[in-house]
């Protein structure tokens, strides 16, 4: 039987030095076009942060020349492209949410034909 794997990070700095550009955009876009993670969700205190990372992760992956460059399958519009959901080309899921919103962990998933990365 394969062992199962988790993993959990804290990310812990003083205000001011770009833990939410660090996590909430970098990370995220890393895991999205390393297929690392299937569905990142980006969750903030209010639903007004949580949107302009979603839509710098969307800026990136529509217009960054050298990231199409070197990740052609993950970049590029994907099949939903709204302000709070995107599901990108490589069929990734990713959704923001404001503290107080619905549990995150109720959001269906999306559909694949592909295993999921661990």
């Amino acid at each position: 039987m394969g062992q199962i794997k988790s993993a959990a990070d804290a990310i812990a700095a003083p205000r001011g030095e770009a833990k939410s550009t660090l996590v909430s955009q970098l990370f995220v876009l890393w895991c999205l076009v390393t297929g690392r993670k299937r569905y990142p969700v980006i969750v903030m205190d209010s639903i007004d942060q949580a949107y302009p990372m979603l839509e710098a992760i969307k800026a990136e992956l529509e217009f960054n020349p050298r990231l199409m460059m070197d990740f052609p399958d993950a970049t590029g519009r994907g099949s939903i492209w709204n302000a709070g959901t995107i599901i990108t080309r490589s069929n990734a899921k990713v959704q923001v949410f404001g503290s107080g919103q619905k549990n995150a962990r109720s959001a269906p998933l999306p559909v694949s034909s592909r295993p999921l990365c661990t």
